[in-house]
């Protein structure tokens, strides 16, 4: 039987190498693999996919 904490470092893992794999698609890419409809529209993913990379300082609170 799989104990939280063993759930919890599966799942942690599992995110971890989401981001990985996401990590090396062009940002374009990456928002279109992270869209769902319910979610935020293509434009807001790749702001934030490129905030997230450093590649645009207005979400990190520069002016």
């Amino acid at each position: 039987m799989t104990t939280r904490q063993e759930a919890i470092r599966a799942a942690g893992a599992a995110i971890a190498e989401a981001y990985a794999q996401l990590d090396e698609l062009p940002v374009e890419e990456a928002a279109r693999a992270a869209y769902t409809p319910t979610g935020p529209p293509l434009a807001e993913l790749e702001q934030r996919i490129r905030a997230r990379r450093g590649l645009d300082t207005r979400e990190s609170g520069a002016a």
